[in-house]
């Protein structure tokens, strides 16, 4: 995988996050887009870095999936604990917080 498109998938999956907290939904069409004009790929191209990304980001704690919703595809992620590894910047989902 092109270490610069991870690099940029990270930067949009991030900010979208930080815009709207954890449990988000990013559209895949979008961002294959982003991907195929800032990198100059084609759309087999472009889906493939995300396959790739997508299966790079698996893991114990859970996963990155392409879910259908509406007509749409989008990216979604999927924790079984809280990540580690995430910006603390990133909010958990309400089911996430420990009560007090």
């Amino acid at each position: 995988m092109n270490p610069e498109i991870q690099e940029f998938l990270e930067a949009e999956l991030f900010r979208h996050a930080k815009t709207y907290g954890f449990a988000f939904l990013l559209e895949e069409q979008e961002l294959t887009r982003k991907i195929r004009e800032r990198f100059e790929l084609s759309h087999s191209e472009a889906v493939w870095q995300m396959a790739t990304f997508i299966q790079e980001n698996a893991g114990p704690e859970g996963d990155l999936a392409v879910v259908d919703k509406e007509g749409k595809r989008f990216f979604h992620w999927r924790f079984v604990e809280w990540p580690s590894w995430l910006p603390s910047f990133v909010r958990k989902p309400k089911w996430h917080k420990k009560p007090r």
